[in-house]
C-alpha cells in the first residue's frame, strides 16, 4: 500500500497547527494548501503570533486556496479559541467533522473508528496494518 501523505503528520505534536490544516483543506486539495501552510506557519509560527488585526494579511496568503477570507475568518475565531484555553475540538469555532476526526487521530491517538472522511479511513487503514506506522520518525 502506498503510504499516505497527510498534511497533518507533518504537524504532530502541533495540535493547534494540525487544525488550521483542517481548516485550509476544507474545499481545497491537499495540493493548492501545501504551500500556502508552510507561508502561513513562516510569518504565523505560533498561536499568540495571530490575531483579528491580521485579517487582511492572512486572507491574502491564503488567496490560492480560495475562500480566503471565511478561511481567515475561521483561522482567527480558531485560534481566539485556543488561545483562551479551549482544547475540546466539538466547541472550537470553524471545525467541522473533518477537524473532528483529525484530532481523534493525531491529537488523541485513535485509531479504531470510521472516519466521515475517504482519505483518513485510507490513512487509518494504513495505521491499523502497520503496526507503529504513525511514529514521528516513519514520517
Amino acid at each position: 500500500m502506498e503510504k499516505i501523505d497527510l498534511i497533518q503528520t507533518h504537524y504532530l505534536g502541533d495540535p493547534w497547527k494540525i487544525m488550521i490544516a483542517c481548516i485550509l483543506l476544507n474545499q481545497t486539495t491537499n495540493v493548492q494548501v501545501r504551500p500556502v501552510i508552510r507561508q502561513l506557519f513562516a510569518r504565523f509560527p505560533t498561536p499568540n503570533s495571530f490575531n483579528a488585526g491580521h485579517h487582511s494579511e492572512i486572507s491574502s496568503i491564503l488567496q490560492p486556496c480560495g475562500f480566503q477570507n471565511v478561511k481567515a475568518k475561521r483561522i482567527i475565531d480558531f485560534t481566539t479559541a485556543w488561545n483562551s484555553g479551549e482544547r475540546d475540538p466539538n466547541k472550537f469555532p470553524g471545525i467541522g467533522p473533518y477537524a473532528r476526526d483529525a484530532w481523534k487521530i493525531f491529537v488523541e491517538g485513535k485509531r479504531n473508528f470510521i472516519s466521515c472522511d475517504k482519505k483518513l479511513n485510507l490513512y487509518l487503514q494504513q495505521c491499523n496494518l502497520e503496526p507503529g506506522f504513525l511514529r514521528r520518525d516513519n514520517l
